[in-house]
């Protein structure tokens, strides 16, 4: 067998909400049964991260599953017919997760409303959030939240690691990441648009990692292909079917989601505004930090100040000064999975749904 170094795109997941930890797990369970042989403690490189984000911390700490290497314990690249594999716990690693709590954040809203014109002013529905004791539970704004209240411990942690990856070829033995002028870094998301979580930290999520990018050194501006891997309704219904009123609000939270994705589509970038007349859509952008729709678009005469002056951003703040400054799309590639394929296959289960992406993310990742 050849000698020569697996090729495998320098690529950051990240997964939120259940869905999106589910997945993430199955990349991870791929690449210790294809590639676990390589190194000694059986990772994948380390120019690949996994981040599961998730506002249920007992649902990441608790995920595991068995993968199996057959060439564990030989030589590089030489099955050990003697042998039987290696089987290995597969789970998260503390630093692989972020667990989005809000402690505190009722009474906070409560007793400062006018801070929080993004959230609806339903004493019951706020009340019913409990700090994220429970999670999402199924309700967007309840992901949303658990976002706005940790953007600042989110933030630095994503900084690092993609700052890790950008330097991890110097150190890696095993493993090559190849050279592509169009980008430096896949980012992958993945995530279900039914839920609370996922829908609820999706945009926030994209705009924050175009906002990280941008601002790392890395022989000049780094390239990020970001891409979004949403999981839509259908296979929810389908399990639905055996729990009758428990995915009740699926395609309510999915049509909100998609709903956003199409405002954020049609963005233009400054340097896309150049040149155009009639009204900028960049006082149309969501901006939790005043209402959710500025009412008062730009004259012609103040987009053209805007395009001009360094101090014209559209920013999203959060809490503790952290803010995210909109240039660009969140995503560069979006892709809609539903629970059926072009062969008539369906999914009735998400875990087997998950697993199905799973496997195409890493194929993807791994195809030179």
């Amino acid at each position: 067998m050849s000698d020569r170094k697996p090729i495998i795109r320098r690529t950051l997941f990240i997964g939120l909400g259940g869905t999106g930890v589910k997945t993430l797990l199955r990349v991870k369970k791929r690449f210790y049964e294809v590639y676990g042989h390589y190194r000694e403690d059986h990772k994948a490189p380390d120019f690949v991260k996994f981040l599961a984000v998730d506002t249920d911390g007992g649902d990441m700490k608790n995920s595991e599953m068995t993968g199996y290497n057959a060439f564990a314990g030989g030589e590089h690249g030489k099955r050990m017919t003697e042998m039987k594999g290696k089987e290995m716990k597969i789970a998260f690693e503390n630093f692989e997760m972020f667990h989005a709590d809000g402690v505190g954040s009722k009474s906070t809203i409560m007793a400062n409303r006018d801070k929080f014109g993004w959230i609806p002013q339903n004493d019951a529905l706020i009340r019913k959030m409990d700090d994220l004791k429970a999670g999402a539970g199924q309700t967007r704004m309840f992901g949303r939240v658990g976002f706005y209240w940790n953007a600042h411990k989110l933030r630095p942690k994503l900084d690092a690691l993609i700052t890790e990856m950008m330097t991890a070829d110097n150190q890696e033995k095993d493993f090559d990441a190849p050279s592509n002028p169009d980008f430096h870094l896949d980012v992958v998301i993945v995530a279900s648009i039914a839920g609370g979580t996922g829908s609820g930290m999706f945009m926030d999520m994209g705009l924050m990692i175009k906002d990280i990018c941008r601002n790392v050194e890395y022989g000049g501006s780094l390239k990020a292909r970001t891409r979004g891997f949403f999981v839509l309704p259908d296979v929810f219904k389908s399990m639905g079917t055996r729990k009758p009123g428990v995915f009740k609000n699926v395609d309510p939270n999915a049509a909100g989601a998609l709903l956003e994705l199409d405002l954020f589509d049609a963005f233009k970038s400054r340097e896309d505004m150049k040149g155009e007349k009639g009204i900028s859509n960049l006082s149309r952008l969501w901006n939790p930090a005043t209402s959710p729709l500025q009412e008062k678009p730009m004259d012609d005469i103040e987009r053209d100040a805007c395009m001009n002056s360094d101090d014209c951003h559209i920013e999203v703040h959060y809490l503790n000064d952290t803010k995210v400054e909109i240039q660009e799309r969140p995503y560069d590639q979006v892709y809609l999975v539903g629970s059926s394929n072009d062969s008539g296959r369906s999914f009735s289960d998400i875990k087997d749904l998950s697993s199905s992406i799973a496997k195409a993310l890493f194929t993807n990742c791994t195809a030179t």
